[in-house]
This record gives structure tokens, C-alpha cells and sequence, in this order.
């Protein structure tokens, strides 16, 4: 390879030939190589697709080089393609001898495709892909046969490790494969397409408490939850030992491993003293580990390894009030461990996206990190793959609308257009009325495509009455509808006023026929006659107000209604319900929400032992519960978008809005928040002459402040204005 200038033949897709004459294709499977370098590297990329990703909804093979763990791959593909993971080997190379390790398992397509493209430092390049030249070994001596940790949305391998067979240091250069045969070559990859997200790394935490848990267990406990599994540092003697993983404790205090969502987290490692670091392969959601077997002298040496999606610079967020810390570390904890190479519902019991989810987990991203390429990506796969509720591929529109405004990816989002267009429900708009009427689906029946949800499990929908029209479907229709008029605005397409009339309509439609004038909300919806349901659950007043539906003397009088309900709607829906209450000036309520205790609230899954954002508020809920589904973490937009109130008002966030409604409860709440456009600060404080707030702008950007009622335009720089008196709750309409 030293010596060549251009590519060598395009790479095979390779995989180990079965063990004997006929046998089965291995699942397992390990593949290696050797590369001479004679001259000094610039710079190194290796590519790597593999298939099939789908039977374990998750990366088919892990590949490095020279020992050193280059990442995973690939993503699952938006529609028949094979994704292309790429990773920066530069740094692992060195001169002279070095190798390329493999190790895969799947169940489907058998196949992997490694290139390694390297540019010395002399001009020249040079590349190598994987061959019949390199060698294979079936896994499955080292990884034995063994159950599933999935459940029946997909399989995943339960982990069975025999040390004495795995071939440790197969990815150093030296490596005897004498026993190992040639790989076998499969049939081409077509249609290769970049996966457009960064890639996956490795991390490693310590447990924070190691418990005792009867003769020879011991329990782990790493604090918050983790996607991945153990890490552990060779023993040097031999050891039988049986890993259990589990999100929550047992009334006993033991880990369960059999989990309420059907997972069973449970591997088997026979080890003989010779290894050296220890790692699982694959991916388990977890905060506690029990280990049966384990030399108590080796405890130290115990990691809960995480598999994260890099998010680069984070949200750093301030307050005094201690509830609120809480409740914000364990939303930042749950994104920056649970996010992955998709907006999934989680990596437990489905790995599989959602529109709804992935909307409000695109936005909780967004408060943290400026990252867009995952909520991008999300966005095209779930363009191809729509789930079952009538609701939630209009969330699509509003994610793209949110997802363009504040990454400013225009041609992005002409691409996407037609299909986001073709997401709007015109064929359901009743001509008689105005309003979005089914004659179908309008019964909250689970998994049936185009039937209505409004809030999930069905005991959190608050005793809404379903019927042909549905006053939480068209809310979420009419932010569609304007969602939809702001891309056509932003792309210069015709269409923009169409879609604004639709959504002007189907507001006036909402309010004329649709609101009680006695209850001051909203009722659920109209039977078949045309005659409004004598109900009036809280979803339908939260969504139609924190979509915009109501005008600011209705929000005022949704969230008086809403304010003495508490929390009667899941997690889903709490940041809608949240939203309605600081739209209709009660901050205060929404606040007292946002922090409040007991067995329905995000401290309330602190103390319930959850690691990471719950999927319901508690197990008496949904006795299925997941305690890792990141798009619970919506504090964390809900601080940043409404309590501080930063919006862009160009794509981008060249230009921005801070309208700030902090609630007298808090003495001081900032964050200093990444954009595209560079790290906008802004804190909100009781000083000794009122109230007053300090907005950072970055060059080239301008914001638009609104503060004690007043408008103030800001330029680039630092800027601190007060009032004396305690600013408004309800800031009016931005942009």
C-alpha cells in the first residue's frame, strides 16, 4: 500500500465462511487485516457499511484499528440504501505494520464493506478494502448461543462470552490467523449513501454506590442510565460470571433484569485469567448492574460503558432553586446518554422512531446542543416510515419548520418539501364546518394507521370523549398548517399563503365552534351530528392553546382553567399543558409544575430511581414503563424557549427573540446556550433595583428583546436591562 498513488479495485463485501462444507452463515463474526505504511500519514479515513442492521435495529459491527476502537456502524437506512459510516483512523495508524479489526453480528444479509483511505504526507494516497485477501473467524465459539435481550420488536443478542476463544488482540498487527480462513466475498453493496450523522463514541463511568446483594453479587449503581453495557479490566484468574442489567431495583433491592418492558438484560462471561479489558458488544439500557461471581478486589475496576452520540458543546444552565437543578441534570443526563445514531422511542423496548417523540426529543436536543444532523437525519427516515396516529406525521412539518429556523439548512428543507406538504390533512377539512372530520379512526385505537391518540397509555387522556372531530387533532393540524406556511415562506414558494389561509381557517373554525364559553376552554371535540361533546378534557384546551389556536384573552382563560388541575396528562403531553399555562400568564402554576414533587412529576422519577426520563410518570400508570425515553427530557426546551424565552426569528438565529418569563419563584435562571450563529447567554435575576436580564449576543446577530412589556433591539455584544417591577408572564406573540 506504501507505494501506490491511486485507489485499488472497488472493496468486497465480505463475511467468514461457514465452519465446514455447507454449514450455516455465523451471526457472529470477526474479520482482520494487515496494512504496511512505509511513509508518514497526513490523514486517514476508513469507511465502513455492513448489513443488515434491521434485526437488531442497531449497528451491525464495530471496527478498529491497531487495538484502538474507531466506532460503530452503520445507521439504519431511510429506504433500501446501505448507510456508510466513516471514522478517522489518523490517529491509530503509525508506520509500518498495522491492522484492521472487525467484529459483527447480525442475523439477516451477512455482510460487511471496509475501506481505508489514507493521503501521506508526501501528496501521494493510497487505499485498501476489504477482500477475499482478509481472513475471517465465525464468532459463535467465542460468543455462544444464547437468548435475546429483545423483545418482540426486534432481537438482540444475550452475550455469552468464552474468553478462551475469543481471539484477543485480533486487531494488532502480528496477530497468528494461521487458523483463520480466507473471507468469504458476498454479493456487492449498491447504493452506498454517507450516514450524514456524527459518529458514535465510547464512554466510561464509575458507579457511584457498590452494594452486597447476597453470597457473591454484587450491585452497581452508576447514578443515571447508560445505552451499552460493561467494561471491565481483565481479572487474571479464571472466573464464571453473570452479568444482570436492569433500569430499576426490585423491593428487595436486586436488579431487574427481567424488565417491565420485556427485555431480559442477562450475559454469561467464562473467563480464564487471560483477558485484558472486557467489554460487552452490544447495547442494554441500564443505571444498576448486578454481577454474580466477581473477585470482590476487582469491584474497582467495574465501568458502565455508554454508547453516545457526540453533541459538542452543551447548554450550561444556572439557577438557585435547587428543584430545578435536579430536574434539569437528569433531562442533560438522559439526552447526552440516551440520544443514539436516531431519535428512537428508546433503545429498550422498540429502537424505533416516532414522529411525536422525535419532535419533542429534536427540541430537547436543540436547548442543549446545536447539533442538527440527527434531527435531520430522524426527519428523512421517519418521511419513509410513518407510524400508525392520525397526529403524528403532522409533528414532521413542525419539526422541519423548527429544525430549518434554527439551523438555517434551507436546501435541506427543499428537498423535504413535496413530502411535508403531502403530510397536511386537506382531504379531512369538512367543508361544512371548516374543521379536520374523519369518518374513521376516531376511537383512540392503538397501532391502526390514522387512528386518533391524543395522549398515551389511555388512562392519561384526562376522560376525553373521541369523536369524528377531534379539537386535539385539528390543534395539531392547525400548527401543521402554519408550520407548513412558514417553510413555504422561508423557500419562496407559492403555496405559503394557501397554507397560512388553511391554518387561519381551521383557527376560526376551532374558536366559533369548538370553545365553551362557560367552561372557558376548549371541549374535546363534535359528535356525528355536529353537536359539541359535553367534555372538556385538559388536552383539548393545552394543545389548541400551546398551538396557537386561541388568542391571548382565550390562553389566559385556558390556563386559569388548567392551573388548579395539576398534572392530569402523560409525560407526552405535559410540556403542551406547560406551554398553555405560561401562554396564558401563569407562570407560576407552570413552574410549581415543572419542579413539583410526588408520583407525577420529573423529581418524582428521581426518587422513583429512574436514571433517565421516564416514558410515563410512574409504574401504576404503565406497568410496561421504560425509564429511558429522551423526548421526556422537554424541561429542558421548556427553560430554554419558554422560561427564557429564545426563538430565531431568521434561519439560523441570525436574528433572535428573548422573551423572558420567569416566574417570581426564581431568584435567578440563565443559560448560555450554543447555536449555529455562536453561544447566546441570558440570565434573569432579582437584583437590589428590580428585576433584570443580561442577554450576550453573538457578531452578526441581532435580537429582539421584550422586557416589562417593552421592545428592545440589541446588537451584537453584552446587554443588561431592568425593570422595577416583576416582568409579564405572557410575552405575546414572537415573530
Amino acid at each position: 500500500m506504501g507505494t501506490s498513488t491511486s485507489r485499488t479495485t472497488t472493496p468486497d463485501a465480505i463475511w467468514p465462511a461457514p465452519a465446514g462444507s455447507g454449514g450455516k452463515t455465523p451471526d457472529w463474526a470477526f474479520l482482520r487485516h494487515e496494512v504496511v505504511l512505509d511513509r508518514d500519514v497526513e490523514s486517514a479515513k476508513l469507511y465502513l457499511a455492513a448489513s443488515s442492521p434491521e434485526p437488531g435495529r442497531q449497528f451491525v459491527a464495530r471496527v478498529s484499528v491497531n487495538g484502538s476502537e474507531l466506532g460503530q456502524g452503520p445507521v439504519r437506512a431511510v429506504a433500501g440504501e446501505h448507510r456508510v459510516s466513516c471514522f478517522d483512523a489518523t490517529d491509530a495508524l503509525v508506520p509500518g505494520p498495522n491492522a484492521i479489526g472487525v467484529v459483527a453480528w447480525t442475523l439477516e444479509d451477512h455482510r460487511v464493506r471496509v475501506e481505508l483511505q489514507v493521503r501521506f504526507c508526501d501528496g501521494t494516497s493510497a487505499s485498501v478494502g476489504s477482500s477475499e485477501a482478509w481472513r475471517g473467524l465465525p464468532g459463535e465459539r467465542a460468543y455462544r448461543p444464547s437468548g435475546s435481550i429483545g423483545t418482540h420488536y426486534f432481537v438482540a443478542p444475550q452475550e455469552h462470552l468464552v474468553g478462551r476463544e475469543y481471539p484477543w488482540g485480533f486487531d494488532q498487527p502480528g496477530f497468528d490467523d494461521s487458523a483463520w480462513a480466507p473471507a468469504a466475498t458476498k454479493e456487492p453493496f449498491t447504493t452506498l449513501v454517507p450516514d450524514p450523522t456524527a459518529t458514535v463514541t465510547t464512554c466510561e463511568a464509575a458507579p457511584v454506590g457498590i452494594a452486597a446483594v447476597g453470597p457473591g453479587t454484587l450491585r452497581f449503581d452508576f447514578g443515571g442510565t447508560y445505552v451499552g453495557g460493561l467494561s471491565l479490566s481483565g481479572l487474571g484468574r479464571p472466573a464464571q460470571l453473570t452479568l444482570r442489567f436492569g433500569e430499576l431495583l426490585d423491593e428487595h433491592g436486586r436488579v431487574r433484569a427481567h424488565m417491565a418492558t420485556g427485555n431480559h438484560y442477562e450475559d454469561r462471561w467464562e473467563l480464564d485469567g487471560h483477558e485484558p479489558q472486557i467489554r460487552t458488544w452490544g447495547l442494554r439500557v441500564f443505571r444498576y448492574l448486578e454481577i454474580d461471581g466477581l473477585p470482590p478486589e476487582a469491584a474497582e475496576s467495574v465501568r458502565a460503558l455508554g454508547h453516545v452520540h457526540p453533541l459538542g458543546e452543551r447548554t450550561r444552565f444556572r439557577t438557585d432553586d435547587p428543584r430545578l437543578r435536579r430536574v434539569l441534570d437528569l433531562c442533560e443526563h438522559t439526552m447526552v446518554q440516551t440520544n443514539g445514531p436516531l431519535l428512537v422511542d428508546s433503545w429498550s423496548r422498540e429502537r424505533e422512531p416516532y414522529e411525536a417523540d422525535a419532535y419533542l426529543q429534536a427540541k430537547a436536543n436543540a436547548a442543549l446542543s446545536a447539533e442538527q444532523e440527527l434531527a435531520g437525519y430522524s426527519l428523512d427516515y421517519l418521511l419513509q416510515r410513518r407510524t400508525w396516529p392520525t397526529e403524528w406525521p403532522f409533528y414532521l412539518v413542525l419539526l422541519a419548520a423548527e429544525h430549518a429556523e434554527r439551523g438555517g439548512d434551507l436546501d435541506a428543507l427543499a428537498a423535504r418539501r413535496d413530502q411535508l406538504a403531502a403530510l397536511l390533512p386537506t382531504d379531512w377539512i369538512d367543508p361544512a364546518t371548516g374543521l379536520i372530520r374523519k369518518l374513521h379512526g376516531s376511537d383512540g385505537s392503538a397501532s391502526v394507521v390514522d387512528h386518533d391518540i391524543v395522549d398515551w397509555p389511555p388512562s392519561e387522556r384526562d376522560g376525553y370523549l373521541f369523536g369524528p372531530v377531534n379539537t386535539v387533532v385539528n390543534a395539531v393540524a392547525h400548527g401543521a398548517f402554519a408550520a407548513m406556511a412558514r417553510i413555504d415562506e422561508l423557500l419562496g414558494h407559492p403555496d405559503a399563503p394557501v397554507h397560512a389561509e388553511h391554518a387561519r381557517r381551521l383557527r376560526e373554525a376551532m374558536n366559533a365552534l369548538l370553545w365553551d364559553e362557560e367552561a372557558g376552554t376548549f371541549v374535546d371535540g363534535l359528535d356525528a351530528g355536529g353537536t359539541p361533546l359535553p367534555h372538556a378534557a385538559a388536552h383539548a384546551g393545552a394543545f389548541a392553546s400551546a398551538l396557537g389556536v386561541s388568542d391571548a384573552d382565550r390562553a389566559a382563560r385556558i390556563a386559569e382553567h388548567l392551573a388548579p388541575l395539576g398534572m392530569p396528562v402523560s409525560v407526552y403531553a405535559a410540556p403542551f399543558l406547560l406551554r398553555a399555562l405560561l401562554r396564558g400568564g401563569r407562570a407560576d402554576a407552570a413552574f410549581d409544575l415543572l419542579v413539583g414533587a410526588g408520583d407525577r412529576s420529573w423529581l418524582g422519577m428521581i426518587e422513583a430511581g429512574a436514571g433517565a426520563t421516564m416514558e410515563a410518570w410512574n409504574e401504576q400508570v404503565k406497568p410496561n414503563v421504560s425509564c429511558a425515553h429522551p423526548w421526556g427530557a422537554s424541561p429542558l426546551f421548556l427553560v430554554v424557549e419558554d422560561l427564557l424565552g429564545l426563538r430565531p426569528l431568521a434561519p439560523g438565529y441570525t436574528e433572535f427573540a428573548v422573551a423572558p418569563q420567569v416566574p417570581a419563584q426564581i431568584g435567578h435562571l440563565g443559560a448560555s446556550v450554543p447555536t449555529v450563529a455562536g453561544l447566546i447567554e441570558i440570565d434573569v435575576s432579582r437584583e437590589a433595583d428590580g428585576r433584570a436580564v443580561r442577554v450576550s449576543v453573538p457578531e452578526g446577530t441581532r435580537c429582539r428583546l421584550r422586557w416589562d412589556g417593552k421592545e428592545h433591539e440589541l446588537g451584537p455584544g453584552r446587554h443588561r436591562v431592568s425593570s422595577l417591577q416583576t416582568p409579564p408572564s405572557r410575552p405575546g406573540t414572537m415573530g
